[in-house]
């Protein structure tokens, strides 16, 4: 099977132009497969059609077999190990030539009009990035102890965000469209922050924009509700345990964001905590969900916990990675290191070489 440099070719166009976007789709686990091909199909239905489709495999061999088995006209890049989805989405980026990159998690899927939505938005208002609406899809429905406003917990949209566009101060990784001028001024995501494989981890995207704002504040972010995908939510994560987690962990990470940009990187969790955990709480109550303001309010506890655990204590580097690193620094990127994001071919290639 021969190997390739990526060139970013044109995938079918069925409106006869290229767009001036492409999509990358960070994937690590081969039980994902078959989401991860109603996703690439998803963006091949789209009424904005993207010049090309980056897909990294985070550490799955087989996964990079069943993708180059299958063909297509997708970009295949690979790590060999896995080194978390800011990594990923890194390494996405670096085999982009258009304007606009966007991101779309493996196991979800867009809306015909969704990329068509987001760059239009962005170019009309002069953003340097826009983000949409992810609407939560659940293998088995929502358990009644699930309260909405945690639905972020799972990567999904949450009561209380914006109904119309509005300009924000970040956008959620996983249904966004961003310049890809960015990631060259600002460095992109920090490596340090968030998930790896199965972990709860986050931050990464709250902190590359608040890096931006505080180089650059004239450049805005714009919130496109009506650019909509749909998110599996997998029984694994609709446990207690792993929500709870989950909001611990988002409070570590924040206490992270604060001690790099200041208590002004927090103001849309205040505004969270002010108003729209209060309110949930209360119409959780009225309506005798009371396990569904249990577990709200258990989340808002551990949040705290996290936070307070963050302030007083340093992260401590992931395995492999070495103190120092800088805020969105990626491997290969100081003069004479060789780079740690491909494969040991050296390149990334195309799936149906």
């Amino acid at each position: 099977m021969a190997e390739k440099r990526a060139t970013c070719p044109p995938i079918a166009d069925r409106a006869g132009v290229s767009a001036p976007v492409s999509v990358v789709v960070c994937s690590y686990d081969m039980a994902r497969w078959e989401q991860l091909l109603a996703c690439l199909d998803s963006l091949h239905q789209q009424t904005l059609p993207p010049q090309a489709v980056v897909v990294v495999v985070d550490g799955c061999p087989d996964l990079v077999a069943a993708l180059r088995e299958r063909g297509g006209s997708e970009i295949i890049t690979v790590h060999e190990v896995n080194q978390g989805i800011s990594a990923a989405r890194n390494t996405g980026v670096a085999q982009v030539t258009t304007r606009w990159v966007a991101f779309l998690d493996d196991d979800a899927t867009a809306d015909p009009t969704w990329l068509e939505r987001l760059v239009t938005a962005a170019e009309e208002l002069g953003a340097a990035g826009a983000g949409g609406r992810s609407e939560p899809v659940f293998d088995q429905g929502m358990p009644c102890w699930f309260p909405p406003e945690l639905l972020w917990t799972v990567g999904c949209s949450f009561p209380g965000m914006p109904r119309g566009r509005t300009v924000e101060r970040l956008v959620f990784g996983g249904c966004s469209v961003l310049d890809t001028e960015l990631f060259e001024r600002f460095g992109g995501y920090d490596v340090t922050l968030g998930r790896r494989g199965r972990g709860a981890e986050g931050g990464e995207e709250a902190d590359f924009s608040l890096r931006i704002a505080a180089r650059s504040p004239e450049r805005r972010f714009v919130h496109v509700p009506d650019a909509i995908i749909h998110h599996r939510v997998g029984s694994s994560r609709l446990t207690r345990r792993y929500v709870l987690h989950r909001c611990y962990s988002d409070g570590r990470t924040k206490s992270l964001i604060a001690r790099r940009s200041g208590m002004r990187g927090l103001h849309a969790e205040r505004t969270y905590l002010t108003s729209t955990v209060p309110r949930g709480v209360a119409r959780h109550l009225r309506s005798g969900r009371w396990q569904a303001a249990l577990v709200l309010m258990g989340g808002v506890g551990c949040a705290g916990a996290g936070y307070l655990t963050g302030r007083f204590q340093r992260l401590r580097p992931r395995p492999g990675e070495r103190p120092g690193d800088r805020p969105g620094e990626r491997p290969g990127d100081r003069p004479g290191e060789r780079p740690e994001r491909v494969s040991s071919l050296g390149t990334a290639t195309r799936a149906q070489e």
